[in-house]
């Protein structure tokens, strides 16, 4: 079953270290494209995330947001070198320019580094992370899935319009061909009344002419690639770029034939297959 490329989830888990959100929105693309908006302190987790990403979602601008809300649990790891080294400098600077008053902790504290990311140094920090994220993946997953059922009854849907308009300009068609070629040797035979010509030849020319207005082989090739269609879209993996070239090739033969049939009522059925594959092509752009 087909899978849409639109998608939202999200995933949460609460700890005694805090909160852990993970939320992940994906549209339409032709590549793998993710962007995560999260802290520098997880900046190193980045690389593991985008395989996982990879991995689930397969295609798709993919937007994934993280946000921590710290909690009781959460410990922190001071350098207490740094803060030394950083309260020695300053009062380096303070005695150099002449400055009596103590310094405040809040100026040692300015370097993140001092008083350690809690982030960074929480040991569950990457495994909760990780759980929710995939949490956040699997429910971008399923409504995927939703979403793919639903383009599915439209695919269908136009199918059946392609379909059932074939048929009805086969229809119109049928037996058209010879008439088409009477017509022809008519006016041949009219326009060599007083000169000598080779019946078997000028037969033959005439059914020349007559095939170029034959649309049998763009006909049964429409028909092959709506059954290939159907058996493409029923595979369990991503399928978009296939069922995209497939359609690209039912638009061709489309035009061919319409560029063939001459017809009034041949014509207008042919106009009404162009914008039903049309539809279908729209339709087939948001698969994954």
């Amino acid at each position: 079953m087909i899978r849409s490329m639109t998608g939202y989830g999200s995933g949460e888990e609460k700890t005694p270290s805090g909160t852990m959100n993970v939320t992940v929105r994906c549209v339409n693309a032709r590549y793998l494209e993710t962007r995560f908006n999260l802290q520098p302190e997880l900046f190193y987790l980045e690389q593991k995330m985008s395989s996982l990403v990879k991995k689930k979602l397969a295609r798709g601008a993919v937007d994934v947001r993280i946000e921590t809300k710290l909690g009781p649990g959460f410990s922190f790891n001071p350098d207490f070198a740094l803060a030394q080294a950083r309260l020695n400098a300053i009062n380096a600077v303070a005695k150099k320019l002449g400055f009596k008053k103590d310094v405040p902790l809040e100026l040692i504290f300015s370097d993140d580094a001092v008083i350690g990311s809690p982030l960074k140094t929480n040991r569950d920090v990457e495994a909760t992370l990780i759980r929710v994220l995939k949490a956040a993946l699997e429910s971008v997953d399923n409504m995927r899935r939703r979403e793919g059922a639903n383009l599915a009854s439209a695919i269908e849907h136009e199918l059946e319009e392609i379909s059932s308009g074939l048929l009805e300009l086969k229809t119109l068609l049928a037996g058209s061909l010879d008439e088409a070629k009477r017509k022809v040797l008519g006016r041949l035979e009219d326009l060599s009344k007083n000169l000598s010509f080779d019946e078997t030849r000028l037969e033959q020319e005439a059914a020349f002419l007559v095939t170029k207005w034959d649309v049998t082989e763009e006909t049964s090739r429409l028909e092959s690639h709506i059954a290939q269609f159907r058996t493409v879209m029923a595979a369990s993996d991503p399928v978009g770029r296939k069922l995209d070239f497939l359609a690209q090739e039912m638009y061709r033969e489309a035009n061919t034939i319409a560029s063939k049939v001459s017809r009034v009522e041949a014509t207008h059925k042919t106009v009404e297959i162009k914008a039903a594959i049309d539809r279908l092509r729209e339709q087939v752009q948001n698969v994954l």
